[in-house]
């Protein structure tokens, strides 16, 4: 694919912008829902600190870890 866009820099970007709006919107579709119904709260702020920091350009592994933190925290103290 990349060899048929090398001159067209535009198209280069804006294939990485649709790349990364269908993951943003993948993650919002998995942290809202779980079988149909609310997710609860505890996820929803776990996944928006782990997307804070993927956009702050942490290492993915530490921002997967700290959204994993946040909510086992939050569930732990029933923010569920």
């Amino acid at each position: 694919m990349e060899k048929y866009l090398k001159g067209f820099p535009r198209y280069e970007a804006l294939l990485n912008d649709m790349g990364i709006v269908l993951f943003i919107a993948v993650a919002a579709v998995a942290m809202i829902y779980e079988s149909g119904d609310f997710s609860g709260w505890a996820r929803c702020i776990g996944v928006f600190c782990t997307g804070v920091l993927a956009y702050l350009r942490v290492n993915i592994l530490w921002g997967l870890l700290v959204g994993m933190i946040v909510t086992v925290v939050l569930r732990w103290i029933s923010v569920a």
